[in-house]
Formats: structure tokens, C-alpha cells, sequence
């Protein structure tokens, strides 16, 4: 808990957060591409950030709905297998 007593807040600090939390869910329930390249940089900038490895591979799925599909679930390990033998490894 980041406080121990109750927080009263403005209606205009309602207001924002409300506003904030809208934002969020519009962004997760988009179905928008993403700029890839910005986000695999973020993501290996956020590895680097904690002191881990960077991922050496990214898999990329049309959605999470299609991740549970056991055959998109092949598809993405058959592309990955391919991808590490176009990179030789």
C-alpha cells in the first residue's frame, strides 16, 4: 500500500485519472498495428533497464486470441525455427 490513510481527491483529479484510464483501455482493446520496430526497442531497452539479456527473438502474433490457436501456436515455433536459421543459429 503506497498510503496508510485515506486519499481525498479534487474532481478535477477524478477527472484526469478517469480520462488516463480511458486511454489505457482504448489502447489495449485497439486492433490498430503497432509500430513494431519502436516496440521491440522499447522492450529491449526495458530488458537492459532491469539488468536482463535482451530477448534474442520477438514473436509477434495478429492477437492474443490467435496465440491460443494451437495451429497459429505452430506457426509462430515453425517461424521462429526459421528465423534462427536465417540468422545462423
Amino acid at each position: 500500500m503506497l498510503c496508510d490513510r485515506p486519499v481525498t481527491l479534487t474532481v478535477e483529479q477524478i477527472v484526469h485519472v478517469r480520462g488516463v484510464a480511458d486511454k489505457w483501455v482504448q489502447a489495449g482493446l485497439s486492433t490498430r498495428r503497432c509500430d513494431r520496430p519502436r516496440a521491440e526497442a522499447s522492450v529491449r531497452f526495458a530488458y537492459r533497464s532491469a539488468g536482463l539479456d535482451e530477448p534474442q527473438h520477438i514473436v509477434w502474433m495478429d492477437s492474443p486470441p490467435v496465440e491460443c490457436s494451437p495451429r497459429q501456436s505452430s506457426r509462430a515455433r515453425l517461424r521462429l525455427r526459421r528465423s534462427r536459421i536465417t540468422c545462423g543459429r
